[in-house]
């Protein structure tokens, strides 16, 4: 093996010139002989026959061999590119599942740092709240030793008078201050009711001290004070809190973690390279994300969490990219192999059957021959056996294949169970059956390849586009065309397990059930489960459209306003909002407006004369509407915060303090579990359903 691969690469090198695509085909095999570690199992193969390991030894025996055919194929394939766009398919998909595993891991990482920032910009507001506190109880102590001396007296003078008034004026002014840190608290999600009962405790021993009546005032003063130094030891108690939880924060694990997934992102874009100019774009984005997870190592090497996490969100958005621009590869790729998929399936499909004919016919003539005992006829049974052996090969391959290319959902299903059908048939040819019994399967069996080939003529050799505009009629009729034969074959499918299990249920004892026939209620129910996966991934890819546009509208929301281009940025979120609303995708109303207007609002930031009927407040309320409409909450909530954050940069205090208020409520409801039941979004199998009628039961 050693020997064959050298000798592949000095061949290659020599033919490089001569013949570059026998050059290529030499270098395609070396790759494969490499990636798959051939020499590698061949060398553990022979440890395990030095140490008499013959169990082990079998399996490794077949795995080598397996690779070992595999290689051969590549080598001597007449069609070479296509051989080497499927290994490029076999090599995006690898990459795009780490690459998976790297998003899913940063975004576990993201969410821990995070936490951890919020908890610490949550110790820093409260370490603000109490100073602010401190000073709120020093003042009011203050009052409460002018109030004292003046409550003791039984009438004041004209100057002991002016000293109350005084003290009330002193009084609101604290309460004033007690509000606005009320107010902050309610903003930030965190209503403290101790400073509701201290300003309202405040508010009237200010007014009988304006009334000059400071023994009525005495009270309610020392109940705000109460209030207050109670509302400092809920956050003292609070701070402490944070802080033991800040303690226990394992900064070098997750430096370490962050550490692993940048050397798996390298890793990954060491493979992204291997693509050539067509990667350039996931490996530049690739490159960043190291770069940043880089970043964020050394900050977490720091313990500095809310300085990780920006680097982490950036890192995030590149693997995001990288993914939508490999994604993107992968459909090209497989849109340039659906036609010769399709060519090639119709093709084996047809030569199956013509085979399959043959088969039969033959079988019908040597049945009666095989009846009446002669040995030839029973000989020539057996070798139509091995016939229909090569059969079940061309449909491993074609279910491969299709598998490979993703190209049909309900065809490797059906091809599956032709293949059980032809595995039976092949048993019972092998073992010189040639009964009436095993011909009606044989015709079974032809009727199936017969529905499946005309199912895959309809089948179109591409997908419509996707982009706006570009969609016409002849898009729509093959899209069409394809769902009316992707529902051909579950129909098929529904039908032949709906006939065995009638079969099966008429074999059923009164007594307990016999082993076999368990068996085969398994299987059913195996074929069963294997037509309702399909049909749901039928109806899934309905809705693949609606979760690309909301992939697009995460990464409009992720991509920071100073780092795109806002003209470019605009045009593609009207687009994005335009195909939401024309499509019917209500779930997605309430986001894809919010986002809008935040473009429009960093594109055009709200300046201090901006009217409450501008542009991106109107599309703000159109969210609002589409969201409260929805019962979506969090949206709600979303949209109030960009409705605050536009009235604070048009300079309305009274719109974003209402803003606020609203958002407090929301929040409030939120975090008490306190929501409406939110109706149940239109879903993708829905609009299926509605299309092909109720499903059959099951």
């Amino acid at each position: 093996m050693r020997e064959l691969e050298e000798r592949m690469f000095r061949l290659s090198e020599t033919l490089k010139g001569l013949e570059p695509e026998n050059a290529s085909r030499l270098l395609m095999g070396l790759k494969f002989a490499r990636e798959e570690l051939i020499l590698h199992h061949m060398q553990q193969l022979e440890e395990l026959l030095a140490a008499l390991n013959l169990g082990e030894a079998v399996v490794e025996e077949r795995q080598v061999l397996e690779k070992l055919q595999r290689l051969e194929e590549l080598l001597l394939a007449l069609d070479l590119d296509f051989q080497m766009q499927l290994e490029r398919l076999r090599l995006l998909r690898r990459i795009l599942q780490q690459l998976d595993t790297a998003i899913l891991e940063e975004q576990r990482q993201e969410r821990q740092t995070e936490e951890l920032a919020a908890k610490r910009r949550e110790l820093e507001r409260l370490e603000r709240k109490a100073a602010t506190l401190d000073d709120l109880i020093r003042r009011q102590r203050g009052h409460i030793e002018q109030t004292r001396p003046l409550a003791a007296l039984e009438q004041l003078s004209a100057e002991e008078q002016r000293q109350s008034e005084a003290t009330a004026s002193e009084q609101t002014a604290t309460r004033q201050a007690t509000q606005q840190l009320a107010e902050q608290e309610a903003q930030a999600g965190q209503p403290d009711a101790n400073l509701d009962a201290a300003q309202q405790s405040m508010g009237q021993a200010a007014e009988s001290l304006g009334k000059s009546r400071p023994a009525e005032a005495l009270p309610s003063e020392e109940q705000a004070l109460a209030a207050l130094e109670q509302a400092k030891a809920d956050t003292q108690a609070r701070r402490e809190r944070l802080e033991q939880e800040l303690r226990q924060a394992d900064f070098p694990a997750l430096r370490k973690d962050q550490m692993q997934n940048r050397e798996l992102t390298d890793r990954i874009a060491e493979l992204v390279r291997t693509l050539g100019a067509s990667g350039q774009q996931a490996l530049s984005s690739l490159s960043s994300a190291s770069g940043s997870m880089n970043s964020a190592e050394g900050a977490l090497g720091q313990g500095d969490a809310a300085g990780a996490n920006p680097p982490q969100d950036q890192a995030l958005e590149d693997l995001m990219n990288a993914r939508a621009s490999l994604n993107e590869e992968l459909e090209r790729l497989l849109d340039a192999l659906r036609s010769e998929v399709r060519r090639r399936v119709i093709e084996g499909l047809s030569l199956m059957l013509e085979r399959q004919i043959a088969i039969r016919e033959s079988t019908e003539l040597l049945s009666p021959k095989v009846a009446a005992g002669s040995r030839t006829a029973f000989n020539s049974v057996v070798g139509l056996g091995k016939s229909e052996a090569q059969l079940i090969d061309m449909a491993d391959d074609l279910i491969t294949l299709v598998e490979e290319t993703e190209f049909g959902i309900a065809l490797p299903a059906a091809l599956s169970v032709v293949r059980e059908a032809m595995a039976g048939v092949q048993l019972a040819l092998s073992a010189g059956d040639a009964s009436p019994a095993v011909i009606e399967q044989e015709k079974q069996i032809e009727a199936d390849l017969e529905e499946l080939l005309q199912a895959m003529k309809r089948m179109p050799g591409s997908r419509p586009s996707n982009r706006r505009g570009q969609r016409g009629q002849r898009d729509r009729q093959r899209e069409l065309n394809r769902l009316l034969a992707e529902l051909r074959m579950l129909r098929m499918l529904q039908l032949k397990i709906n006939t065995q299990t009638t079969q099966v249920d008429g074999q059923r004892p009164a007594g307990s059930l016999p082993a076999p026939l368990a068996r085969a209620i398994e299987k059913l129910m195996e074929r069963q489960d294997d037509l309702r996966h399909a049909t749901q991934r039928l109806a899934d890819e309905r809705g693949m459209a609606e979760r690309a546009l909301s992939v697009r509208l995460q990464l409009l929301q992720l991509r920071p306003p100073s780092e795109q281009d806002m003209a470019t940025a605009v045009s593609e979120v009207e687009t994005i909002v335009h195909t939401v609303q024309q499509n019917g995708y209500k779930d997605l109303i309430p986001r894809a407006l919010r986002i809008k207007a935040r473009v429009m609002m960093a594109a055009a930031p709200p300046s201090a004369n901006a009217h409450e009927d501008s542009a991106p407040a109107e599309c703000l309320r159109q969210a609002l509407d589409s969201a409260q409409q929805r019962g979506n909450l969090f949206e709600e909530l979303e949209c109030w915060r960009a409705l605050r954050l536009y009235h604070e940069g048009a300079n309305q205090p009274v719109q974003a303090r209402a803003a606020g208020e609203q958002i407090s409520r929301i929040t409030l409801r939120l975090r008490r579990g306190d929501m409406e039941p939110a109706r149940r979004p239109d879903s993708a199998d829905a609009r299926l359903e509605g299309a092909i009628g109720t499903p059959p039961p099951k």
